[in-house]
């Protein structure tokens, strides 16, 4: 093994003054502090998150079930072809539920915390 003896001597020598360690533990308390919030408050978008996505499930199953029910009904307003009345009244459950479900996410997702 090379050894260096300037580098060895330089090293040999060196004694570094270390401060007090309230400042260091303060300025560490605060940093500490301020990552615990944010993981509280990374948690608590989590959670209100979760709670949009079912109030978005359920929404969209809500309006889905009620447009493919009223669509009987509702297919006499609309000017289509007989043999494309199934796939219109799929299309507008599904267009409505997915509607509903993005507008529900969207609302509570972005509501204000109370």
């Amino acid at each position: 093994m090379i050894t260096d003896d300037p580098l060895r001597n330089l090293f040999d020598g060196f004694e570094p003054d270390l401060g007090p360690d309230e400042p260091f533990m303060a300025a560490l308390r605060r940093r500490l502090d301020l990552v615990e919030s944010l993981r509280a408050e990374v948690e608590a978008g989590r959670r209100r998150s979760r709670r949009s996505m079912v109030w978005a499930t359920l929404a969209g199953m809500v309006v889905g079930a009620l447009l493919v029910t009223l669509f009987p009904g509702l297919s006499g307003l609309l000017t289509i072809p007989p043999q494309y009345t199934a796939l219109a009244g799929w299309a507008l459950a599904a267009g409505g539920a997915i509607m509903a479900a993005l507008a529900t996410f969207n609302t509570l997702r972005t509501a204000p915390r109370a």
